[in-house]
Parts: C-alpha cells; structure tokens; sequence
C-alpha cells in the first residue's frame, strides 16, 4: 500500500476520533457511592467527580445534570400482607429532570484545574423520588460528559393502597394495617383523637305549651242547627208553659159554660 494512501486513512481515522470525542463533550464523570440516603426534608446529596479533556477557560463552568426515572420504589398495600411491602415498579415514560448549575474547576488563588469534586443537593420538590435513576452530565452546549451514570435514591415514598374493595358487605370493613391501628390508639390516647358525642339533660319541646290549650275562638259556642221552625216571641222569652197552663184553664171554664150542671 503507498504511503500516501496510509497517510490519509491515518489522518481520517484521527479526525473520527477527534468529532466523536468533541461530539461526546469528552470528560470522565464518577460517582463517589452509587446510591444516596434520602435525608430530612425530603433531600439527597450526591458526590461525584468531573474531569475534563483540558482545564477550561473559567472557573466556573454551566453544567447541566439531566436525571431520568427508570425504577420507582412503591410501598403498596396488597390483600393477605401486614403493612406496606416494597416493589420496583418500571417507568416506562418518564420526563427527564434537568439541573442547572455552576460547576467550579478553579481555587482561591485564580488556579483552573481540569478536574473538580462536586456534591449535587437534589429534592423531592423538584419532583425526585426513591428509585433508579440514570445521570448524564452535559456542558452548556448539550454535549455529554463522561458516560451515563446509574443512581439510586433510598427512602420512603408515600404508601399506594391496591387491596381490593368489597361492596355490600356491611359487617366487615376494610382491616387497617398494623401503623394504623397503632396511630389511631395513640391519638385516642392523648385525647387528640375522635371522641363519641353522648347526648345529656331533657329533650326540650318543641311545641310551646300554651298551644295544648283551648284558643279563644275555640271558646265561642255555637247554637246547634235545628227545623226551620219559626219561634213565637212568647216562647222566646220563656213563657212556653205558663201559656200552656192558661190555655187549659181556658178551655175548662168554656167546657163548662157549655154545659152547666
């Protein structure tokens, strides 16, 4: 083969090497431990270290960290288990959480380095959650750093009931689990859980008293209805049977005239 035909194949190899390592963004990226401890407050720290291809032209240098979801870690509530059990639960679509910040490679003295240790202060507010996840490091210009990195974030997501109902049967509900019974005893313990409410005293009325007795209008009598007979004004003044007894008086004293003895 002529050396000039070996030559460029050398210098077209080199090229590749330098537009894929340029592509690539270059760099190595490491992680101090591969899982991280969920602190107070809902927070990770993750420790890593950065080494670029050269020392950059600042000492601070925009990165971004892109974290994607692979695995949640679910505690569910399932038929026949006591409290919540654990499963890895795949994500199959999952929106990448981007951080922004400011990685520095230089000291006190003005000094950059190509190399720098950093600690990464992620939350739960951010939208971050216990499982696996997987880390890629970017400069400012989208070109990744290092390859991709897997992470683990421990700690306790929030429980998932998935025990099955049952509808209509009224003498059995649904058994708490073993924290909840514990929890609701201790708060009837120091007086800050439900207490039954016992009615005390007489029933009062509410019917006012003076309505059982008669009203005034219940008081007026009323003459009963009889014939349609019209009533002499002697016998309306109470006069009926003294005007019987003379008219009896009269027709003896004519009965006699009539027949003299």
């Amino acid at each position: 083969m002529p050396f000039s035909r070996i030559r460029a194949v050398a210098i077209s190899a080199i090229f590749v090497c330098v537009a894929s390592v340029a592509q690539a963004g270059g760099g190595v990226v490491k992680l101090r431990t591969a899982d991280a401890q969920e602190a107070s407050g809902g927070t990770w720290r993750i420790f890593m270290s950065i080494a670029l291809p050269h020392p950059p032209s600042m000492p601070h240098v925009p990165m971004k960290f892109v974290f994607t979801q692979q695995i949640r870690f679910e505690r569910t509530l399932v038929d026949g288990a006591e409290g919540p059990q654990m499963m890895r639960v795949p994500v199959s679509v999952s929106t990448p959480i981007i951080e922004m910040v400011d990685v520095g490679f230089g000291d006190g003295r003005g000094k950059v380095f190509k190399d720098s240790r950093y600690d990464l202060l992620i939350n739960r507010e951010r939208g971050f959650e216990a499982g696996e996840w997987k880390l890629q490091v970017k400069d400012s210009d989208g070109r990744e750093i290092g390859a991709p990195l897997s992470l683990v974030l421990k700690g306790d997501n929030d429980v998932v009931d998935r025990r099955s109902m049952v509808f209509g049967d009224k003498g059995s509900a649904k058994k708490k689990s073993r924290e909840e019974r514990a929890a609701a005893a201790a708060m009837n313990a120091d007086g800050s859980g439900e207490e039954e409410v016992k009615a005390s005293g007489p029933i009062p009325s509410f019917v006012d008293p003076a309505a059982h007795g008669k009203t005034a209008e219940e008081d007026i009598k009323v003459r009963k209805r009889g014939c349609a007979c019209s009533v002499s004004p002697v016998e309306s003044l109470g006069f009926g049977p003294w005007a019987a007894c003379a008219t009896l008086v009269s027709l003896s004293l004519i009965r006699r005239r009539r027949h003299p003895s």
